[in-house]
């Protein structure tokens, strides 16, 4: 589904799920839609099937949000966000939460998607992680070899050891793997 990646993810799935007691989603509404996500190039249709699916997945669980963790930071520079997609993060939930509402009826049990991370750039998604002390190795690419991991550990490790969010003894145990 990821190429390389995709037993890393799914590793970071099965940690996340244990840490926080959450009920996982079944492995065909997780996989299918996510898989159409990545293999469009992260297209905005793919996108919205993702969270439509995601809406009907916290409807049977009788779950009133669905919380999109959609981050629009530039691996560029972790002072700024991509304005134009931080826009459409943000328009894709609420449009796509209004037409579930109109396609469930009136009597429909409402459920919102939270966007909580779509005006953040990287370095406050860090110190927010730092604040909150989130288990770093829960994350998809800590610790993982994938060409994909290793891009995504280069563009974060050095904020999350800046915030004190790593400890230099975790980033030498990473970067000897």
């Amino acid at each position: 589904m990821y190429g390389t990646s995709d037993r890393e993810r799914g590793g970071a799935v099965e940690r996340q799920s244990a840490l926080f007691n959450a009920k996982k989603l079944s492995k065909s509404l997780r996989d299918e839609p996510l898989r159409q996500y990545h293999e469009s190039g992260d297209s905005g249709q793919a996108a919205t099937q993702v969270l439509f699916t995601a809406l009907a997945h916290a409807d049977e669980l009788r779950s009133t949000r669905v919380v999109w963790p959609a981050h629009p930071g530039r691996a560029s520079d972790d002072s700024a966000i991509d304005l134009d997609l931080a826009s459409s993060i943000i328009d894709r939930a609420l449009l796509v939460e209004q037409l579930a509402k109109l396609d469930a009826g009136s009597n429909a049990r409402p459920i919102t998607i939270e966007t909580p991370h779509a005006d953040l750039t990287d370095q406050q998604l860090v110190e927010i992680a730092a604040d909150l002390a989130v288990p770093v190795k829960t994350l998809w690419w800590w610790g993982g070899s994938s060409d994909e991991a290793l891009r995504e550990r280069e563009r974060w490790e050095p904020l999350m050891h800046d915030s004190g969010l790593t400890k230099l003894a975790e980033r030498r145990t990473v970067a000897s793997r």
